[in-house]
């Protein structure tokens, strides 16, 4: 009878070992490559472009995306990211656009991949101070005071209305609030495997981001007045961020 416990004992390990491996999750990696676009050329910071007849530039496009997930997924893989086209100043590196990795995706295959804009309702009850500086929540200067709410998005630059020259007419294009908050969803077929980046590739037309938006009238969008500007470059997202 003696022989019989390690058997046993092994049989048990084996067991063990095998009931771990089917609970595990396996799981990969997505790395979002985003690129802003004007004129359907690359978008570069503070270059002149026309617009509905008018001069205008831009110094600053960012904003926020939250609850990052796919259609195999059985949590949230990335609940916030900052994207922020700050180093847009040459053609080369506009059109290299940037990269945001997101990991501990479940395995498998997918038709569908989808986040939201801005900050969900959720994260928007906190401030700055309650998050880590590793979290682009952590940021004083992406949270307005006023309204109890992080700035969502932000588009700010100038523009010449009177055709002098003079970039005389300054541009400040802010969301925020739960009422801006844009989920989007996006077809696209693609597998995420285990241990591997599966690229996936966006494009946003500036262009039709302010599609309707009278940039020369834009100065703030600080004022619960501007609630209809702010919806309307909410909604110009469906149409202007799109993937390949």
């Amino acid at each position: 009878m003696k022989p019989f416990l390690p058997v046993l004992f092994l049989t048990f390990i084996v067991f063990t070992a095998l009931k771990c491996k089917d609970d595990t999750i396996l799981a990969g990696s997505i790395e979002m490559n985003l690129k802003a676009r004007f004129n359907d050329q690359p978008m570069i910071l503070n270059k002149i472009y026309d617009y509905n007849g008018k001069k205008v530039r831009f110094s600053k496009l960012s904003f926020f995306i939250s609850d990052i997930h796919n259609e195999n997924s059985s949590k949230i893989a990335m609940p916030i990211a900052l994207v922020h086209f700050k180093d847009n100043d040459d053609s080369t590196t506009a059109a290299k656009g940037l990269n945001i990795t997101v990991n501990n995706f479940d395995i498998g295959n997918n038709t569908q991949f989808g986040f939201g804009i801005g900050v969900s309702s959720e994260m928007n009850t906190k401030k700055p101070k309650d998050f880590p500086s590793s979290n682009p929540l952590s940021e004083a200067s992406e949270f307005w005071d006023a309204w109890n709410s992080y700035i969502f998005s932000k588009l700010e630059g100038a523009i010449d209305k009177d055709g002098d020259g003079k970039f005389e007419t300054g541009i400040t294009l802010h969301t925020g609030g739960n009422e801006i908050y844009q989920k989007i969803n996006f077809e696209k077929s693609f597998s995420i495997a285990e241990n591997q980046k599966t690229p996936l590739n966006f494009e946003l037309n500036v262009n039709k981001l302010i599609d309707g938006i009278d940039l020369a009238t834009v100065n703030s969008t600080h004022q619960t007045g501007d609630l209809p500007t702010m919806k309307k470059f909410k909604s110009n997202f469906n149409t202007a961020l799109t993937i390949k």
